[in-house]
């Protein structure tokens, strides 16, 4: 059983991540972990790719999360590291990429070891 969580407009870190986020687009959710803000991101977004490191947070997280919430076509899910999943559907495709509760050298690194694009130029 999903635990009860609390709306995204409820919690100010993840209302203020999608108050600065454009509207309408593509965007995609680097570490995806609970699936909130993909949840709150798929209310105003053409399509969220929501990426998570391993198969099982996914699972336990943003999967469950769209599973109750029922944002199977406005979530898709990508299992790997960083901004890598988003290469099997085209990276320049993503208008807006959110990196949010992970530390500034874990950032850095999302944006520099993502092979085969130039997002880290």
């Amino acid at each position: 059983k999903m635990k009860k969580i609390e709306p995204y407009y409820m919690i100010p870190r993840i209302s203020s991540i999608l108050s600065l986020t454009p509207k309408a687009g593509i965007v995609a959710d680097v570490g995806a972990d609970h699936g909130i803000v993909s949840a709150g991101l798929a209310s105003f977004s053409k399509m969220v790719y929501a990426t998570e490191l391993s198969e099982i947070a996914a699972k336990n997280g943003v999967e469950a999360l769209i599973k109750n919430q029922n944002l199977g076509e406005k979530i898709s899910v990508k299992i790997g590291y960083g901004l890598g999943p988003l290469l099997s559907v085209g990276i320049d495709k993503v208008d807006t990429v959110i990196i949010a509760g992970v530390g500034p050298q874990t950032i850095e690194c999302i944006l520099n070891n993502t092979p085969n694009s130039d997002v880290s130029k």
